[in-house]
C-alpha cells in the first residue's frame, strides 16, 4: 500500500497489486486485504466475481447482500434469483457469464486480465 498523509483519502486503488500482469488471483488477494471503502467493516468475507474465463457478458452488481456475504459468492441472494430469471428469458446460460459485486469502486474498462 502507498503511504498517504492523514489529509488524503485512501481508495481501493491503493490496494491494487503494483506488479504486472494483473491476474484474477492477484486481484482476489488484494480485494481480501482492501480497506479503501467501508464495505469491509460489516462483511464477514470478500465477495469476488466468478464465472467463465472468457465471458461475453460481465454483470456487476452493487455491494454484496447478506446471502452473498455469507456464501462468499456473487448474485446468490434475491438479486441473483432475478438475474437467473433474466438470463433464462434472454437465453443466456449463467455458466457463460462473469458476475461480481461492485464493491471496490475500481473502474476497469479496457484492461484484460489473465485467469
Amino acid at each position: 500500500m502507498v503511504a498517504r498523509s492523514a489529509a488524503l483519502t485512501i481508495s481501493a486503488a491503493d490496494f491494487l497489486p503494483r506488479t504486472a500482469p494483473l491476474t484474477i488471483p492477484a486481484l482476489r488477494r488484494a480485494a481480501a486485504k482492501c480497506r479503501g471503502c467501508n464495505l469491509y467493516r460489516n462483511a464477514t468475507q470478500t465477495v469476488f466475481g466468478e464465472g467463465a474465463r472468457r465471458a461475453e457478458f460481465v454483470f456487476v452488481g452493487e455491494q454484496p447482500g447478506d446471502q452473498e456475504d455469507l456464501q462468499g459468492r456473487p448474485f446468490v441472494g434475491p438479486a441473483g434469483r432475478i438475474l437467473d430469471i433474466a438470463l433464462e428469458e434472454a437465453g443466456i446460460d449463467r455458466k457463460s457469464i462473469y458476475a461480481g459485486p461492485e464493491g471496490s469502486k475500481v473502474r476497469v474498462e479496457t484492461q484484460s486480465f489473465t485467469l
